[in-house]
This record gives C-alpha cells, sequence and structure tokens, in this order.
C-alpha cells in the first residue's frame, strides 16, 4: 500500500535515507544525485527550503552518520522514528532499492547497507 499523505517530516527522512545510501559504495554519482531528486519528485514537498536547499543542509548530516558503522546505525534509527508508519518505511526501502541501482552497478557495500536499514527498520 503506497501511503497517501506523508508528513514532511516524513519526506525528509526519505530524503535523508536517499543521500545516505548515495555514499553506501564510497562513490557518489551524479546519476545517484539525479535519481534522489527524481524519486522524492512524486512524494510532494511542502517546507520552506526547497528540495536543493535542503539537500545542502542535509548532506553534512549524512555525511555525518557515514563515518561510522555505530554512526550510520544511529541515524538509520533516528529515520526509523521520523518515518514513524510501518507502510512509509517499506515505501523509504523500496525507493532506496531503486537508487541503489540507478549506477547499474550491484556492491557489496550497498547490499549491506539495504540489508542493515532493512534491519533497523524491522520492515
Amino acid at each position: 500500500m503506497f501511503p497517501q499523505n506523508l508528513t514532511q517530516p516524513q519526506r525528509e527522512a526519505i530524503f535523508d535515507l536517499l543521500l545516505l545510501g548515495m555514499y553506501a559504495d564510497s562513490g557518489v554519482k551524479l546519476a545517484e544525485n539525479e535519481q534522489v531528486f527524481a524519486l522524492t519528485e512524486q512524494l510532494g514537498w511542502e517546507s520552506y527550503q526547497d528540495r536543493s536547499e535542503y539537500s545542502e543542509t542535509a548532506t553534512s548530516r549524512v555525511r555525518a552518520a557515514n563515518e561510522t558503522d555505530a554512526a550510520t546505525s544511529a541515524f538509520l534509527l533516528q529515520l526509523s522514528g521520523r518515518l514513524a508508519d510501518d507502510d512509509v518505511k517499506k515505501l523509504a526501502l523500496g525507493l532506496l532499492a531503486k537508487l541503489l541501482e540507478a549506477d547499474h552497478q550491484a556492491t557489496e557495500s550497498e547490499a549491506a547497507f539495504y540489508q542493515k536499514a532493512q534491519s533497523v527498520f524491522e520492515v
């Protein structure tokens, strides 16, 4: 079931998850960045910041979360709380899977990141 009414904090949490997913293989690619914006376009956006502005501030949080496994796990746990709903978590994981496929190069680190997110989200 596709959640119909996402809150702005849920949209932002999905955006943050996708940004973190870009770093899962230790290489940020233009195709992945474009995919983050394409995937979140359909979710809507109701903030004083547009998604580009939000991305600038979110990137520093995501980079910090990517520094250690413990930081990544803590960030994913925080995202899980912001997503709040199992259907929204499933949506976020589905979008993450699409993002990880964007560069047509599946890596072990991306698969491990997806599994970690799925485990933390408990869906």
